[in-house]
């Protein structure tokens, strides 16, 4: 092959095209989400709070009280083993709370709901044994 036609080859292949990263044009159902999400957008109490953006007709979210549940009684018992990241663990949830990032559930009905499950990553660092991951993806029956 000569140089000629070996350039056009290799641009070719480095085009962002060939690896699937270019952006896909957004659906109508797309663009009305992002301007759902964008009038959401409320500044209180010096914070800023999103609604989460739905797509529309989306999938009702499936019941997940009992696996919520569950996995955090695992996770406990797990970390009953080491006090020290259980403590870490506890005040990690507290200041997510005090900064309300998370919320506590007061009308807890197993029987309605989606719960987002999360667990420690423990780490090898002396300033922050763990941190704190919530798991969006994790699968129902």
């Amino acid at each position: 092959m000569s140089e000629d036609e070996l350039d056009p080859q290799i641009h070719k292949l480095w085009d962002l095209a060939a690896f699937g990263t270019l952006p896909e044009q957004p659906s109508p159902d797309d663009d009305c989400t992002y301007k759902q999400y964008l009038d959401s957008v409320v500044c209180k109490d010096n914070q800023f709070w999103v609604r989460l953006p739905w797509k529309l007709n989306h999938p009702q979210l499936p019941v997940n009280h009992f696996m919520a549940q569950n996995q955090l009684r695992s996770h406990v018992m797990h970390l009953n083993r080491q006090p020290e990241n259980l403590k870490f663990y506890h005040g990690q949830l507290q200041q997510q709370l005090d900064i309300k990032f998370i919320e506590v559930v007061t009308n807890d009905d197993p029987k309605k709901g989606h719960y987002l499950p999360h667990h420690a990553i423990l780490k090898n660092s002396a300033t922050i044994p763990l941190k704190i991951v919530f798991n969006c993806s994790v699968k129902t029956r």
